[in-house]
């Protein structure tokens, strides 16, 4: 039986819900949503610091697995999801940095590192809006 895990969007639309009334905040919650379209959220992972700006947004997670498996279920799940690893590097500290773009070439940044004070994996997960579509006059 295949279990279907939460995304990103499913998460950032609980969080809008939570979040107070106003336009700034859904302009927010809005970008969030966009920003982690379509990336898969490792199971059962913690979620915190949320933030979105311009362009972006970024969220801290935190697994109770190692960082090497944690890299490996996201090398495979964005695979299955047809999105192309870019670049994949260990640092001299043991960060595992992913670099991805989905079919529509839209960019996401994954660190990778153990989390220290409390055990288990860090994860920053860097998501940008897509590129808005030229309307048909080209702009």
């Amino acid at each position: 039986m295949r279990t279907r895990h939460p995304t990103w969007l499913v998460v950032a639309t609980l969080l809008a819900g939570c979040a107070a009334d106003g336009d700034a905040d859904s302009r927010s919650d809005s970008l969030v949503a966009q920003a982690f379209a379509g990336i898969p959220l490792f199971p059962g992972a913690g979620i915190s610091d949320i933030a979105g700006e311009g362009e972006a947004a970024s969220a801290t997670l935190h697994v109770n697995r190692s960082p090497d498996s944690v890299a490996a279920w996201y090398r495979r799940s964005l695979l299955a999801r047809r999105w192309t690893i870019v670049s994949d590097v260990r640092t001299p500290d043991s960060t595992i940095t992913l670099h991805a773009t989905d079919p529509g070439r839209r960019p996401i940044w994954l660190l990778i590192s153990r989390d220290a004070p409390r055990g288990g994996t860090l994860v920053i997960v860097v998501g940008a809006v897509p590129a808005a579509e030229p309307d048909s006059a080209g702009r």
